[in-house]
């Protein structure tokens, strides 16, 4: 109550003991573990916050992440991060590249007996292998190598979507989680319409998805586009298809250190 003018807000946050976080991740292990239809796992964890990966030096439009700089770390994420690293079945995602790269290389290694389990989406673009989302999916789905993917509204009126079409989507539409463009004023809403068409159609038709994102980002870029380097402040001149390989390489996900987005 009072003057909306002189009130003042302020946050107050209780914290269970770090004991409870390490209970609450064994569980959510766990949890995972079965929702996936697995019976052995491997994981994966990066080697710390902060850590710079490929992802940093490909993009140019904008940071990589770069909309995380102020924000609040979970309490205890460092100690658990500690935690984890002592599990036996737990390995530190080694070179430059995430742990969700390294998840994709060992299911896809895994095929059909394998399931790619996390809660980041950039999962859905592993081929020939289960993928599960848990806090999304009620079960894993299957992303076949014989159909260019998968892309739809499921019953909640979501976009979800799979494979190499998922992969194409992302790079359309962008992401705002990690902070890279895409192509400029399309989103998901506008990529979805480009891509609709091919869900569930077979890999013979993956130029055409290719050819149908590169299309519009020749309208909306030209032959050259200027502007400045996000990180090193240089003036930039890229054509389209400069722009469409950089969002390609932010979003796809390496399945080794080898292996490159081509």
């Amino acid at each position: 109550t009072g003057d909306f003018e002189e009130l003042e807000r302020i946050k107050e946050t209780t914290y269970d003991d770090v004991e409870v976080a390490y209970e609450v991740f064994d569980r959510i292990i766990k949890d995972w573990v079965k929702g996936s239809g697995c019976t052995d796992w491997v994981g994966y964890i990066s080697k710390g916050s902060g850590l710079e990966n490929f992802r940093y030096s490909v993009a140019s439009l904008k940071k990589y992440k770069g909309n995380r700089l102020n924000m609040e770390k979970p309490k205890f994420l460092e100690e658990v991060r500690a935690y984890a690293k002592k599990h036996p079945k737990i390995k530190v995602a080694r070179g430059n590249y995430e742990a969700d790269d390294a998840i994709c290389g060992l299911a896809q290694k895994y095929g059909i007996r394998g399931c790619a389990t996390s809660v980041d989406k950039d999962i859905l673009g592993a081929k020939n292998t289960w993928v599960y989302i848990p806090d999304e999916m009620d079960e894993p789905l299957f992303s076949s190598r014989k159909i260019v993917g998968r892309l739809y509204r499921n019953d909640k009126g979501k976009i979800v979507g799979i494979g190499d079409l998922f992969w194409l989507f992302q790079v359309l539409g962008g992401d705002p989680v990690d902070n890279y463009a895409g192509c400029e004023k399309y989103g998901k809403e506008k990529a979805f319409a480009v891509l609709e068409e091919f869900d569930g159609v077979s890999k013979d038709y993956l130029e055409d998805a290719v050819r149908a994102v590169g299309e519009c980002f020749k309208k909306t870029y030209g032959e050259s586009y200027r502007y400045k380097h996000c990180t090193t402040g240089e003036d930039v001149e890229a054509s389209w298809k400069d722009i469409m390989i950089e969002m390609c390489h932010l979003v796809y996900m390496r399945k080794s250190q080898k292996d490159r987005c081509h």
